[in-house]
């Protein structure tokens, strides 16, 4: 089942990123990845939709990161999975409903 923020998009510093909800399947592990040569963000389909809002913050923090020449803390994922905790709880990025 295809969520709502399937084919919407989201400005990581400038750059559109096409978010696309589908099936990933590089290894179990996968939940998400973001692809900065083709300006994409995609989510497995197989998350629960309270996970992958989860997801979407933790690929925008990877995008925001890179995008600031932050790489090395990029490849942190205990730091980027920690900030994007902090911001899925304080920030008004959600699944359904208005604009």
């Amino acid at each position: 089942m295809e969520f709502e923020i399937n084919g919407r998009t989201i400005n990581i510093l400038g750059v559109e990123y096409k978010i696309a909800v589908k099936e990933l399947t590089h290894n179990n592990l996968n939940m998400g990845h973001i692809d900065d040569m083709t300006a994409t963000i995609a989510l497995n389909v197989r998350l629960p939709k309270s996970q992958m809002q989860a997801v979407l913050w933790h690929e925008v923090v990877h995008g925001v990161l890179d995008a600031i020449g932050e790489s090395e803390m990029s490849k942190n994922e205990d730091f980027v999975e920690k900030l994007s905790r902090a911001l899925n709880t304080v920030a008004d990025l959600k699944l359904e409903g208005g604009e």
